[in-house]
């Protein structure tokens, strides 16, 4: 072969991009392409009831911020009193500690549910957290008159 054809069919070859040195070899050998690079069930779009149970847990978690702090203004103002009593011990210690406590207690209520989302019961669960902490806004509400 003349020294000008081997010139040639090297330039016909493809050169390997620097996008494709950098990428592993997954995603440069055509043979392993067709696997999936994750589990399925990683791959699914998340369910109409997860995500009902996320807006339900992040509204129940800001309802009970704002309980925290109504429950403090009440009891502030002497109209109320404390009837937990693993929150009163909180609300001896000061307001820090009872926000605090109240924040940690839910939250980590919140979190359980949310890892068992698959779950009915988890719905369940984070439907009546909303509902008690919603009427309890609206008690909080109902109170706010007598300030």
């Amino acid at each position: 072969m003349a020294p000008s054809v081997q010139w040639r069919s090297y330039m016909l070859q493809p050169r390997p991009s620097a996008v494709a040195l950098a990428l592993p070899q997954r995603a440069t050998d055509p043979a392993l392409w067709t696997r999936p690079a994750l589990p399925r069930p990683l791959l699914r779009p998340p369910s109409t009831r997860a995500q009902w149970i996320e807006l339900m847990l992040g509204l129940t978690l800001v309802l009970n911020l704002i309980d925290a702090v109504l429950t403090l203004l009440f009891v502030r103002a002497g109209l109320a009193a404390e009837a937990n009593p693993l929150m009163q011990e909180l609300l001896e210690r000061g307001p820090f500690a009872f926000v605090l406590g109240k924040l940690l207690i839910v939250s980590l209520g919140a979190t359980l549910l949310w890892r068992c989302r698959q779950r009915t019961l988890s719905f369940a669960g984070a439907l009546m957290a909303l509902v008690t902490y919603g009427l309890t806004f609206a008690w909080h509400l109902h109170g706010i008159t007598q300030l």
